[in-house]
């Protein structure tokens, strides 16, 4: 990212899309796992939208993605959207890597089963989506 800010637009695309789209359900499973009595520590996905126009995480998630495809991509060259598209892989990777670190955890297992039980199956399905077509155009570009 230092050397180059496009970069941010995979991590905003990516990080910002999970905490609007499951932020509190992956805040009730970061507390669990970590067995957090409070909410100290897990704000981050925590969406505080007093004083906006936005009711909820998905609508803030809805107008994000809009600006990212619609109103970014007129002021991107070709190989900054490659560069983003490039850098999106490394993305879900940190994520990955930082999941592994608890995973084989007791306390993992019974919240992401907690988590996949309230969340549901369509937040995963939508995540391996989004990874397949970022990998798919990554080794097909």
């Amino acid at each position: 990212v230092a050397k180059n800010p496009v970069h941010l637009v995979a991590y905003l695309y990516t990080m910002y899309g999970a905490i609007t789209g499951g932020g509190a359900a992956i805040q009730k499973m970061v507390q669990r796992t970590f067995g957090l009595k409070t909410k100290e520590g897990v704000q981050i996905f925590e969406l505080d939208l007093k004083g906006t126009n936005f009711a909820s995480g998905k609508e803030v998630w809805k107008e994000l993605k809009r600006i990212l495809d619609e109103d970014a991509v007129d002021h991107l060259s070709e190989e900054e959207i490659q560069l983003i598209l490039q850098e999106a892989p490394t993305v879900f990777e940190g994520n990955n890597a930082l999941v592994a670190t608890v995973q084989k955890t007791r306390a993992f297992g019974k919240a992401t089963m907690d988590c996949t039980r309230r969340v549901g199956v369509s937040l995963a399905v939508a995540v391996a989506i989004f990874a397949a077509i970022m990998y798919y155009v990554q080794h097909n570009s």
